[in-house]
């Protein structure tokens, strides 16, 4: 029952803060919430536009979801592993817990 509540509250996390890098012009183009269900894990996908500042928008996009979760979390910790498209082979970013 903990990583539903978890999920739910992840999803409305990653929605309010997709929209806001759409509004800072970082151009994400999908996303995605979900628990692993050979590891348990809860992930968080986002994936952008190609185009000459993938790299940094990707950058900056990592550290708004963060911040937006350590921030607003209740149910989920402060710490998350983090990977974005040279470690994940994307144009995306993933954050995922234990």
């Amino acid at each position: 029952m903990e990583r539903t509540s978890q999920l739910e509250e992840l999803e409305s996390l990653t929605a309010a803060s997709v929209e806001g890098m759409k509004r800072g012009g970082l151009k994400p183009i999908d996303w995605e919430v979900y628990i692993d269900s050979s590891t348990n894990e809860l992930w968080v996908n986002v994936w952008f536009e190609n185009g000459p500042t993938l790299y940094e928008r990707r950058k900056v996009a990592l550290a708004m979801l963060v911040t937006d979760i350590r921030k607003k979390a209740t149910t989920l910790s402060g710490y998350v592993n983090m990977q974005f498209e040279n470690e994940v082979g994307d144009n995306g970013i993933a954050i995922w817990w234990w």
